[in-house]
């Protein structure tokens, strides 16, 4: 019963954080909403690589994801203002009858700004449906840092994948509209064959990193990433440029998360320092 009426009455939670600066000032959390099932940390300062650079954790109090919720994440950078939001933990996805889960994402980077939305896994349980798209809009002169992934689990042993669907979009966009760049996937429960079924059991993990800028003092994004990525072992990974000289994407796929996870730490930190000039201090997210 209680998972008939989630499809009939969706859960609609939704936070919305904003970060200014003042010059010569760090930057701070201007303004702060969060509803059920969404709670945010207060900022933390503690990279010392950039002292003025806050880091808030978004976390949920639900347990994952459950069928009928439509989520919505709003936040902010101001000009010249500089933020990290991370989550907590991974996210499960929890078994859907009917209906699916959907997050709505929607990020703003000011002239000068810098923003890194960093997240924890998402994890795909056994006829789970989940659907996300943010959108991003990006000032000149602006930059950012967005990760995600993804990996399949079933608690009942089961060495195949047997979720519904994982479906992504994010797009880079000018203030004015103008498309920068666009990705989107869409992966279903793959088909009843043995090769497709051996890839997906050796493979469970899946991960990708956008950075959108462009680099400092006329270094390339995309080479930079290469090359701190080129002694990575254990993961199938590549970089791609992105259109319109909006920035690079990082992509790789491995036999679980925690290699994705190392994958996408040594991105980040590569990334950071070619669009900020800026060294991460601190362990990856937290």
């Amino acid at each position: 019963m209680g998972q008939a009426k989630a499809a009939l009455s969706p859960r609609q939670g939704r936070v919305a954080l904003q970060f200014e600066a003042r010059e010569g000032e760090r930057t701070h959390l201007a303004r702060n909403f969060a509803s059920y099932p969404f709670h945010v940390t207060r900022p933390l300062y503690f990279d010392a690589g950039w002292l003025e650079l806050p880091t808030v954790v978004l976390q949920s109090a639900a347990g994952g994801l459950f069928q009928g919720d439509r989520l919505s994440v709003e936040i902010g950078v101001g000009e010249g203002a500089a933020a990290q939001v991370t989550t907590q933990s991974a996210t499960k996805v929890h078994s859907m009858e009917r209906d699916r889960a959907v997050q709505e994402t929607r990020l703003m980077v000011g002239a000068g700004g810098h923003l890194e939305l960093i997240a924890d896994a998402t994890i795909l349980f056994p006829a789970s449906h989940v659907e996300t798209a943010t959108t991003l809009s990006l000032a000149e002169g602006a930059s950012a840092i967005l990760a995600e992934a993804f990996l399949w689990h079933d608690p009942k042993g089961g060495a195949a994948p047997t979720f519904s669907l994982m479906a992504s979009t994010v797009e880079a966009r000018r203030p004015d509209g103008r498309l920068l760049a666009r990705d989107r996937y869409r992966i279903a429960t793959p088909a009843d064959d043995e090769a497709t079924r051996a890839e997906w059991q050796a493979m469970k993990a899946q991960g990708s990193l956008y950075a959108f800028g462009i680099a400092r003092d006329g270094a390339s994004l995309v080479e930079g990433l290469r090359a701190a990525l080129a002694e990575v072992g254990g993961a199938y990974l590549g970089v791609s440029a992105l259109p319109n000289e909006a920035g690079a994407l990082v992509r790789v796929l491995a036999p679980d998360g925690n290699i994705v996870r190392g994958v996408q730490a040594t991105a980040w930190r590569a990334a950071r320092r070619l669009l900020t000039g800026h060294d991460a201090l601190i362990t990856w997210r937290k």
